[in-house]
């Protein structure tokens, strides 16, 4: 599907192009077709007062790095992202079928687009890359003077690098990587990664969303941090030999319809 023609992807009008699954159970968090049309119609506002203001933030802070390999990939992420589409679930070629996607998936998905191989299993992170060493979770006093989680180690991450957070088996006691995100920098002084959010609580019309804010359970909770991008790859209009950008993959049929023209980048 990476070699669909322009015509029928802004073919939105004719939705019959794009056939409306039935409900399907994809988990914990699965979305009807109605459900995930209400949360996209209820928390809009909420993404454009939100997400869209941290993604300007970054292209006027990464204004020195532009079409570097590791902006284009962060960009493509915000494509999938603004593109309103994706809906939460897992399950096998969820994303290719039906536009349904978990972190490990979307993670893979924009990697994938810039000819890197990445599992889509989230506890198989650990093998991924190398380790970005001195990042760690902590804690720290805030303006209001009271202690939340953060993370230590922040000058070592680069945009790009993939952030890894565990949870502990309730069973065995053992950790195990539970939730992967894109890292794309400091903003309002905190720790920003684009990746898959709970649509609820997070209050996001898609599946993908930013988080800006790690005083609670994502800055007490970091496994590790993953670096994928070769030297070079920060280098504005470098292009990494190899992992040259590939259009975005859009799936066969839709959970969620989009709910705007798609324009592949």
């Amino acid at each position: 599907m990476r070699n669909l023609s322009r015509t029928k992807l802004l073919l939105l009008s004719a939705v019959v192009v794009f056939s409306m699954q039935p409900a399907t159970v994809w988990g914990a968090y699965a979305k009807t077709p109605e459900q995930a049309l209400l949360y996209y119609q209820n928390y809009y506002d909420d993404y454009m007062m939100d997400e869209l203001l941290l993604v300007d933030q970054y292209r006027a802070a990464n204004a020195g790095i532009k079409n570097s390999t590791a902006d284009r990939l962060v960009e493509r992420a915000f494509w999938y992202m603004e593109n309103g589409y994706i809906v939460y679930g897992g399950g096998w070629k969820s994303y290719l079928n039906y536009g349904i996607a978990d972190c490990s998936e979307f993670v893979s998905l924009v990697y994938g687009d810039f000819g890197y191989s990445l599992t889509d299993v989230a506890r198989n992170y650990d093998s991924v890359g190398t380790k970005v060493e001195g990042v760690y979770s902590t804690t720290a006093v805030y303006a209001d003077r009271r202690v939340y989680n953060a993370l230590a180690g922040t000058e070592n991450l680069r945009i790009g690098d993939i952030l890894t957070w565990y949870k502990t088996d309730s069973y065995t006691g053992e950790k195990y990587i539970s939730h992967v995100a894109i890292y794309i920098g400091i903003y309002n002084r905190q720790p920003a990664f684009i990746g898959t959010v709970d649509q609820a609580s997070g209050r996001n019309p898609t599946a993908i969303g930013i988080i800006n804010d790690l005083r609670y359970t994502w800055g007490g909770t970091l496994n590790s941090v993953r670096r994928v991008l070769p030297d070079g790859a920060w280098e504005a209009d470098v292009q990494v030999t190899g992992h040259e950008q590939r259009p975005p993959i859009i799936p066969l049929t839709f959970t969620l319809q989009p709910q705007k023209e798609v324009v592949l980048p």
